[in-house]
């Protein structure tokens, strides 16, 4: 009965024009790729809710401060758990903020990067985390007093014991001579940091 079966089915497709075969195969494919991608996408956002109520429970119990502004400025922020949901703008034009504690960058969160050269603290900003960093919200980059990057240029932005994650978008100054920005993610074996590099 069931190779009778499979003999009708056989015949039925061989029936059927070679290209709509084909078409239909597409089609079956696309549609699981697009349900991948859902379901990619639908584990991501319940990552990311697991890792906030995480955080934030170990915030609840040890401590921690949650800048919902514009922070700005350089020095030394302290604590078990720090979460930026506002703005974050280093040093004073440019500058280096040391944050010492774990940093969660919320989704609503900015990181504006201002450079005006490649002396770190000096020339652009920067951020020294002595803990994990997870990145989210969006990155900006601005260029001051018609600074141009050249060719090998690069910028560590943020470094960290870790850095987990990555922006959700970026806006960059366009770049002349055919040159593209690229952002990654460095490991230092030799003093175990990570260093999030711009070039």
């Amino acid at each position: 009965m069931i190779a009778g079966g499979i003999a009708t089915v056989m015949s039925l497709l061989m029936m059927v024009p070679a290209s709509q075969i084909l078409a239909m195969a597409n089609f079956i494919m696309v549609e699981c790729c697009r349900s991948v991608r859902v379901l990619l996408l639908i584990l991501r956002a319940c990552l990311k809710t697991l890792l906030m109520v995480t955080l934030s429970l170990i915030k609840n119990i040890d401590g921690g401060l949650h800048f919902t502004g514009n922070l700005s400025g350089s020095g030394i922020i302290q604590a078990d758990l720090i979460v930026l949901s506002g703005s974050l703008n280093p040093g004073n034009s440019p500058g280096l903020l040391t944050l010492e504690g774990d940093v969660l960058f919320q989704d609503e969160f900015t990181f504006t990067v201002e450079i005006a050269g490649e002396e770190k603290g000096s020339q652009y900003d920067s951020i020294f985390v002595d803990g994990d960093l997870y990145l989210d919200g969006d990155l900006t980059v601005e260029f001051l007093d018609g600074y141009m990057i050249a060719e090998g240029g690069y910028f560590d932005i943020a470094i960290a014991d870790n850095i987990i994650s990555s922006f959700d978008d970026f806006i960059f100054p366009l770049l002349s001579g055919g040159l593209v920005w690229d952002l990654s993610i460095l490991e230092d074996f030799s003093n175990n940091r990570d260093y999030l590099r711009l070039s």
